[in-house]
C-alpha cells in the first residue's frame, strides 16, 4: 500500500511572468523546503515538472496522506511572502490498488483530483474518487 500527493504551485506562471524567474526560483526553494518539512522522514519527494511535485508515501493510506498533504498545504500558506503575494498550492491525494493498478493511474487520479482543487478555487487538498466531475 501506498499513497501519492500531487502539488502544483498555485498562479506561479503568472507570479513568474510579474516578477521574473529569479524571484521565481526563490519562490521554488521556499515552497521545497514547506515541503520537506511536511513530510514524514520515508517519504519521497519528487519534482515532476516545472512547479508540479509528486510525493510518494509508502505504507500510507489516503486518509493518513490527506493529513500529511494539509499539513504541507498549510506550510506553504504560511510562507511569509507577503511584499510579492500569497503562497499557496493545490494538492491531489491517491492511493494504491484502491485509485489504480499501477504508478501510471495512481499519478493520473492524483493529476484529476488535482485539477478538481484548481478548478474549485486553488488552496485546496482533493482526495481521487471517481465521482470528482
Amino acid at each position: 500500500m501506498y499513497s501519492a500527493i500531487f502539488i502544483d504551485i498555485d498562479d506561479f506562471r503568472n507570479f513568474n511572468n510579474d516578477y521574473g524567474h529569479f524571484v521565481g526560483d526563490e519562490d521554488l526553494i521556499n515552497v521545497s523546503k514547506a515541503i520537506i518539512n511536511g513530510v514524514r522522514k520515508n517519504d519521497r519527494v519528487y519534482r515532476y515538472g516545472w512547479e508540479e511535485i509528486v510525493i510518494i508515501l509508502k505504507g500510507c493510506n489516503k486518509e493518513e496522506a490527506f493529513i500529511v498533504a494539509e499539513k504541507i498545504r498549510n506550510n506553504v500558506s504560511s510562507i511569509d511572502n507577503s511584499i510579492l503575494h500569497k503562497m499557496s498550492i493545490s494538492l491531489g491525494v491517491s492511493a494504491y490498488p484502491v485509485d489504480g493498478g499501477n504508478v501510471e493511474e495512481i499519478i493520473q487520479a492524483c493529476d484529476e483530483a488535482l485539477l478538481y482543487a484548481k478548478n474549485k478555487g486553488k488552496n485546496k487538498t482533493v482526495v481521487f474518487n471517481k465521482n470528482l466531475n
